[in-house]
């Protein structure tokens, strides 16, 4: 999740496109899906990996290039989390 500030959607798709190509290419993903609150400003993206280490792994490719993506345009340091996944058999 970033900071960009209110109605910078155009900015939160161009940053959202020069990444995507890149993060489907890694080993492990299977889906990411781009958040947006234009209202508030914030924006990020829900990225989901075969496992944890593809995440670890993930992270350490794309967080670089993306955080020098967003330095010219966040108010706060993006927050990057990981989280695991449960789902439910019927």
């Amino acid at each position: 999740m970033f900071t960009l500030g209110p109605n910078k959607r155009f900015l939160a798709e161009m940053i959202a496109d020069r990444c995507n190509g890149m993060v489907r290419k890694l080993k492990g993903f299977n889906n990411i899906i781009y958040l947006m609150d234009d209202a508030a400003g914030e924006y990020g993206a829900l990225t989901l990996w075969e496992s944890k280490e593809d995440a670890e792994a993930a992270i350490q490719i794309v967080y670089p290039r993306v955080r020098r993506t967003l330095d010219d345009y966040v108010q706060v340091t993006p927050d990057i989390r990981l989280f695991e996944v449960y789902e439910p058999t019927i």
